[in-house]
């Protein structure tokens, strides 16, 4: 029992006529006593209807904000991300998830919540219980009862178009005709936006009592590019849940509704070296830290976001986008191609505001920010950028961290030709 009271949170739950005097297992935290998904909390609203992709986009970072998950990618550890995407394709193989994976993504409070939680945007995880109740019929008298809680983990992959999940029950608990040898199915599908989302095997059953002997059992799910209408990145957005059903021994069932539905996008853009897969639930945040040797843009950026009024160029009541955390939704950088039109504009307006500056000490560049890789960099038009003279070697190896930052978090190109904009990321400085 003590399994049980230790997870706050019953993802699976009982039909609606479940209200009656019986002996329900005692599994503490928020229960939804209802076979229906729609009474989601409020901070995990569900998809609904024919959503656009810019609609789908922004219910994600509104998941996100309002359960703070972000992915924070720090400047001095981007060096280790080849490594982990290696790590992460490596484990879709594999008989079950690493703990290097594993453990850092459950210790987080949100994955014992509805919703789960984004460890990074590859790695998603949850850690609830499957709850259900049968009832006789027509008096709706009590039947059975079972609990199990369960682990989650889902991969996105970063080579391919799919995105692979593992499940395993860890115990469980009965009550009336529910038994050891009761039947429990669980299924993990393309939920509300399915569009080119396919599963690659179907319901997986056992017995009550042998669940939790299983081990991790997996799935994986693939986006087909051939589905998309966008170009030329291909990208589909779709989502994911856990579906099933179970029998008590006196042959009546409940339904099984799962109400996480992660949210994740898939693209399959020229300017990275494959395909790929992401999660969307959470808020790509490129963190620029202190202490490795690029502390006067640090400085910089902090200055611009915090109070550019003291900037230049001067301009009355100027508002510089990227902070973190994000003022709204739209708050974001764009990333544009690099050495394309939108990035030469902004480098020969950033020249030219660099040159009404004080001359520069020797040993010293122009930087700008927002970056000139950003739509909203300096040629933008609307004067909301600052320029400074620094420690070249500080810029220069600022600067180099971009790359790998866009290409760790998957981050799209804006174009004028996309409206909405595919991806927006914000920047924390120190």
């Amino acid at each position: 029992m003590a399994a049980l009271t230790a997870i706050m949170i019953s993802l699976f739950s009982a039909p609606a006529s479940a209200q009656g005097n019986h002996p329900r297992l005692p599994v503490n935290g928020e229960l939804g006593l209802t076979s229906s998904t729609d009474r989601n909390p409020p901070q995990y609203p569900r998809v609904r209807g024919a959503l656009t992709d810019a609609q789908i986009m922004q219910q994600s970072l509104e998941r996100a904000r309002l359960r703070n998950e972000v992915s924070d990618t720090r400047s001095d550890q981007l060096e280790a991300t080849d490594v982990t995407k290696q790590l992460i394709a490596a484990s879709i193989t594999a008989a079950e998830p690493p703990d290097i994976l594993l453990k850092p993504c459950m210790a987080h409070e949100n994955a014992g919540k509805v919703g789960g939680h984004v460890l990074n945007r590859y790695v998603w995880c949850e850690r609830l219980v499957i709850y259900g109740e049968t009832f006789k019929l027509p008096n709706g008298e009590f039947s059975g009862a079972f609990g199990a809680p369960y682990q989650a983990i889902a991969l996105a992959n970063p080579f391919s178009r799919d995105v692979h999940y593992f499940f395993r029950i860890d115990s469980y608990e009965r009550a009336g005709k529910f038994t050891s040898s009761s039947p429990v199915t669980i299924q993990v599908r393309c939920r509300d936006l399915d569009v080119g989302c396919t599963t690659d095997i179907g319901e997986i059953t056992h017995e009550l009592g042998d669940w939790p002997d299983q081990g991790w059992v997996d799935w994986n799910m693939h986006s087909d590019e051939a589905a998309s209408t966008q170009a030329p990145e291909k990208v589909l957005r779709n989502n994911f849940g856990l579906v099933g059903y179970a029998y008590d021994d006196a042959g009546i069932h409940v339904k099984l509704d799962g109400k996480s539905e992660p949210n994740f996008r898939c693209d399959s853009a020229g300017y990275f070296a494959t395909p790929a897969c992401v999660f969307t639930d959470v808020i790509p945040r490129l963190n620029y830290v202190y202490g490795d040797d690029y502390d006067e843009v640090v400085d910089h950026i902090r200055r611009a976001q915090n109070n550019p009024g003291v900037t230049h160029p001067p301009k009355p009541g100027k508002v510089i986008p990227g902070k973190y955390p994000p003022t709204n939704l739209d708050s974001g950088l764009y990333r544009v191609e690099y050495k394309g039109s939108t990035w030469r504009k902004n480098r020969g307006a950033k020249d030219t505001a660099c040159a009404t500056l004080p001359p520069p000490q020797k040993g010293q560049d122009c930087d700008e920010y927002p970056f000139a890789s950003t739509k909203q960099g300096a040629g933008f038009g609307d004067g909301n950028f600052s320029v400074e003279y620094l420690d070249e070697g500080h810029n220069r190896r600022a600067g180099g961290k971009l790359p790998g930052y866009y290409s760790w978090d998957r981050i799209l190109y804006w174009d004028s030709a996309t409206k909405p904009p595919l991806d927006q990321f914000w920047v924390k400085a120190g």
